[in-house]
């Protein structure tokens, strides 16, 4: 009969006033507080740095509490069930039920700072009492600024968590105790053993001569180099239950431990042995780095308990030891205390530790065996998206809101890379299932129909490009709300485009010509000028509106000119004739005629030349008959005024002529023109053929009046092609439809122009101007453009402004532009990518590297990855965590200024719909088209599936095969098919059908009885 003896707990009670800490206190008069801590290390974190501010934080932890103190840190490792809520969403649920009951890892950690009693016998002493608490509370300051998020237990909570340490359980909502049985080399539980592994053997000591905060993997792996915790090996022991990590450091009274140091060194070189000269060496190393170092001397303690069924103990406790051994660390295999180390895992026990439990160091080298790392965590929001963590387990990510409100970063838009076949278009499917939960507009320029089952799924549209009916726009239209500087400079780099090709390149020149010309058009339409708009205008006004496009005012003048004085166009000065003044009276007139005219009369000048004495004579004569007359003299002097009139408004002098009859006139002729040149320059609609139109009757006078050089003869022949009855003419005229506005998801898939060195890069432009069009209409929907291997079409020089002016937009109005691509050489070199794309893209989405893996410094200098970035990113792939899980694969995702590696799970439904295969493809949509639905057709194609107990490839085959959903008539012949003939059924299949010259649809059919409707 065995012996019955009852296990008391080594506790008093607690101390727990209201907003102050709950201290529990030992049987000894010790006094402990409990924090629940996280270690602020994730896993694979990559980065040195953090296990020595790590180390360094608890190290202060250490000095602050000082002498006469134990920190005990317990790290808690539980297998759990994993469940979410069953989402109502099709895709979600099947998501929820393919992850529900996976068994996954989890790690809780407590840090227990315990004051040691002073005597054996307790003595309350307020004093010490309050020293204790303001200890506490620069403890909690201290974890705070080290982001350990500290949370003191309350008296309950520390209840728990004793009686949790107990039954060794962490997991279970309801606590159930149980007997705990000893024998020699372990504890029973239970069902369940209890195994507890102390870390050092006293006697031996066997630690590395260097210990540090972390390690660096030295294996040939994928990892070689990569830093992890010292006891990192307790994420990969396998078997347990329950496993707790139990680190304790006793902080002496520096003094007396000193002196005895210098004590034991002076017996030991008093007697000359060699063991005693090293052991006296090893303490004068100690003293010195003490001393040296300001380091604190204490005992430490690490123990491990295991708890695990008996089948499993035995290959869990090898796991641990192998893992210590290889860290040059020999466990201690005298398992006779069981119970005490077992009891010693109590939060604040540490007490209860016997002498031959501790090993003498410094607190730095102790704290190099504290466990240091967490697992990573869901982000607290209401936008989430969910992948998987390394283990497999999934893990909501925000990659938005959360990060913007914290200054994360400033914009929403990723760029996205990874070679082929690395899993791109299915990650970015797992993103877009996910944002259409969250009723985000969704447009996607793709080139390989990697969305169409998604698409399919959500009932979105999906436009090909065909000739026959090719993807038309209307990008010239919009109201005057839409027209800004931003849309203004996408026409500029469309027109360019369509100019001079996607290679091509607008001089200063070109460009101001063409915003002068797209500025005038939209003024001109927006502001349609009439006749009071004319007359409200000064002389200036309207000679320089004329004279803008290239209409000369000199001719308007002279037509006014002539109209006031008839048709007299050669009007002769007959005063200077005469050689007279204007007032000059009758008489005078008379008296110098009559003495010019014996001057230059033919019969009796001196002058040589007859017929210039001759013209001159007459021209005497018509000027004296002129102004002797009274009435003739006043009508000339009214011509001559007007004359004189005109040539000064030729010179712009206007200030004395504004009532006159000849402004009169001339302000009728520039009206008159005015009204001609509006109705030239009227646009009745907006489109590129009214563009292209008013850019004839611009671009010339624009070129004439700055003196420039510009092809205006190849940019209208170039730009013929997409004018009416050209080749492109529709691409450019016919407004898009409308519905596309309202549409939440839109697919353009453009491949079958692709290499279509004109279209591919205009529609890939029009299309994302529909985007921006969409956007601006629906401001306050989240919304995402997403292109693909389209992007290429329009990373030129050319384009660079206009990305830099998507990405900038769309941040503005809650959404984001997404770049995907696959080839190196694309990003590498080019600087609009550089410039505008990954320069406005504040997150990174790498898939696996190892192919880029020679040209990768380039990448990272181009994206801005540092060393840790480059350490996590090469473990993709590559870790040793696909047993238990379904096929996924795995991507970098950097948000902002950090990032971590995640897996991109997903039902098998999913799959169906992500699948970009297209055997698997085809296979799908048979079963979709004929069930009427995505679900519907999924359902079935399931079902089906895990009938014929086929794996997938297989089962496709013979769907294509086929042609049609198989009934459960036609599997049960193709299983019969696949007993028969086991893996060569498909060469059978083909001989056979070649040998008879029918379908494989027709010999099944002949092989099942006749029936008249198939039944699912």
């Amino acid at each position: 009969m065995s012996k019955r003896k009852r296990f008391d707990l080594p506790y008093l009670g607690f101390d727990n006033k209201e907003g102050d800490f709950h201290i529990i206190y030992g049987e000894k008069g010790e006094a402990s507080v409990v924090f629940k801590i996280t270690n602020n290390i994730v896993q694979y974190s990559a980065d040195p740095e953090l296990y020595e501010n790590f180390h360094n934080s608890l190290l202060s932890v250490v000095k602050i509490v000082g002498e006469g103190h134990f920190v005990q840190k317990l790290d808690i490792f539980s297998n759990n069930e994993f469940f979410e809520d069953i989402s109502e969403e099709y895709l979600q649920k099947a998501y929820d039920k393919h992850f529900n009951g996976r068994i996954y890892r989890s790690i809780i950690t407590y840090l227990v700072i315990t004051r040691k009693p002073r005597t054996s016998t307790y003595i309350y002493s307020k004093t010490a009492d309050d020293e204790f608490r303001r200890k506490l509370t620069k403890v909690e300051q201290a974890l705070s600024e080290a982001k350990f998020s500290p949370v003191p237990l309350k008296d309950f909570e520390i209840d728990e968590v004793v009686r949790r340490t107990l039954m060794m359980d962490f997991v279970s909502p309801v606590i159930s105790m149980d007997n705990l049985m000893t024998a020699n080399s372990h504890l029973t539980i239970g069902e369940r053993r209890i195994k507890s592994i102390s870390l050092v053997d006293i006697d031996k000591i066997d630690l590395p001569e260097v210990v540090s905060p972390y390690l660096e993997k030295n294996d040939q792996s994928s990892m070689r180099g990569f830093p992890v915790d010292t006891m990192g090996f307790l994420h990969s022991i396998k078997g347990y239950e329950t496993l707790i990590y139990n680190q304790v450091i006793d902080i002496p009274y520096q003094t007396k431990v000193l002196q005895k140091l210098e004590l034991k060194q002076n017996r030991h070189e008093a007697i000359p042995d060699p063991q005693n000269t090293f052991s006296a060496h090893d303490i004068s190393n100690l003293l010195a780095d003490v001393a040296r170092e300001s380091q604190l001397i204490v005992n430490a303690h690490f123990n491990i308990v295991v708890s695990a069924k008996p089948d499993d103990l035995t290959r869990t406790v090898n796991s641990i030891e192998n893992a210590l051994f290889a860290q040059k660390i020999t466990i201690n295999h005298n398992g006779y205390n069981q119970l005490e180390l077992f009891r010693s895992i109590l939060v604040g026990n540490a007490v209860e530790l016997k002498e031959y439990d501790w090993f003498m160091t410094t607190s730095d080298a102790a704290l190099c065996f504290f466990f240091k790392e967490a697992l990573p965590v869901s982000d607290s929001s209401q936008f989430f998206l969910r992948f998987t963590d390394r283990q497999g387990i999934p893990i909501k990510i925000d990659p938005s809101d959360l990060p913007k409100e914290t200054g994360r970063i400033d914009n929403r838009n990723k760029f996205v890379l990874g070679p082929s076949g690395s899993g791109k278009s299915f990650v970015m499917n797992a993103f877009v299932e996910q944002y259409m939960l969250y009723n985000y507009d969704i447009v996607i320029v793709d080139t390989g129909d990697s969305y169409s089952g998604t698409c399919s799924y959500y009932k979105g549209k999906y436009i090909t490009y065909t000739e026959e009916k090719p993807i038309t726009m209307n990008p010239f239209k919009m109201n005057r709300e839409e027209y800004n500087l931003e849309k203004k400079d996408f026409l500029i780099t469309l027109t360019g485009l369509l100019w001079k090709g996607a290679d091509g390149n607008l001089s200063q020149v070109e460009r101001d010509v063409l915003t002068n010309v797209v500025t005038s058009y939209y003024d001109n339409f927006f502001n349609q000028k009439d006749r009071n708009w004319s007359e409200a205008l000064t002389i200036f006004q309207m000679e320089n509106f004329l004279k803008d496009y290239g209409i000369s005012t000199n001719i308007l003048l002279e037509s006014a000119r002539l109209k006031l004085i008839g048709s007299k166009n050669d009007i002769s000065d007959h005063y200077s004739v005469l050689k007279v003044d204007r007032l000059a009276s009758q008489e005078e007139i008379k008296r110098q005629f009559r003495k010019l005219s014996i001057l230059y009369h033919p019969d009796v000048s001196t002058n040589e030349n007859i017929v210039e004495s001759t013209d001159l004579f007459i021209a005497l004569k018509k000027a004296y008959e002129v102004l002797s007359d009274e009435d003739k003299r006043e009508e000339y002097d009214r011509i001559i005024k007007v004359d004189q009139l005109s040539k000064e408004l030729f010179e712009g002098h206007y200030e004395n002529a504004e009532d006159t009859d000849l402004m009169k006139l001339y302000r009728e002729e520039l009206l008159k023109r005015i009204d001609d040149l509006l109705e030239e320059l009227k646009i009745s609609r907006l489109c590129f053929d009214t563009f292209y139109e008013y850019s004839q009757r611009r671009i010339p006078t624009i070129i004439e009046k700055a003196h420039i050089h510009f092809d205006f003869d190849e940019y209208i022949f170039v730009l013929e092609k997409f004018y009416k009855g050209g080749e492109f003419d529709m691409i450019l005229n016919e407004d898009a439809d409308k519905s596309l506005f309202d549409e939440r998801f839109i697919v353009f898939e453009i491949d079958n122009i692709k290499e279509h060195k004109i279209l591919f890069p205009i529609v890939t432009l029009i299309i994302m101007d529909v985007f921006i069009q969409k956007m601006r209409l629906r401001k306050y929907q989240r919304k995402a453009l997403i292109i693909e291997e389209a992007w290429k079409a329009i990373a030129s020089p050319m384009m660079g402004n206009y990305i830099k002016y998507l990405y900038k937009t769309v941040r503005k109005f809650y959404g984001e532009a997404i770049v995907v691509t696959q080839e190196l050489k694309d990003i590498i070199g080019n600087e609009v990518v550089k410039d505008s794309i990954i320069s406005n893209s504040d997150s990174m989405l790498l898939l696996d590297q190892r192919k880029f893996k020679d040209n990768f410094d380039e990448i990272s200098d181009l994206l801005g990855f540092n060393e840790v970035d480059r350490r996590k990113i090469f473990t993709i792939n590559r870790l040793e965590n696909k047993e238990g899980r379904g096929r996924f694969k795995e991507f970098y995702f950097r948000i902002g200024d950090r990032g971590d590696v995640y897996g991109n799970e997903v039902s098998l439904l999913q799959y169906l719909t992500y699948t970009t295969e297209k055997p698997e493809k085809n296979a799908v949509e048979t079963y979709t088209k004929y069930f009427g639905s995505y679900p519907g057709g999924l359902d079935k194609f399931v079902v089906s599936l895990k009938k014929s107990t086929f794996e997938l490839p297989l089962f496709v085959q013979f769907v294509n095969l086929y042609g049609d959903v198989l009934s459960d008539e036609v599997l049960n012949e193709i299983i019969k098919l696949e007993k028969e003939h086991r893996s060569n059924t498909l060469n059978w299949i083909k001989r056979k059908l070649s040998a008879q010259e029918i379908s494989f649809k027709s010999f099944i059919d002949n092989k099942i009885i006749k029936y008249e409707e198939v039944n699912f």
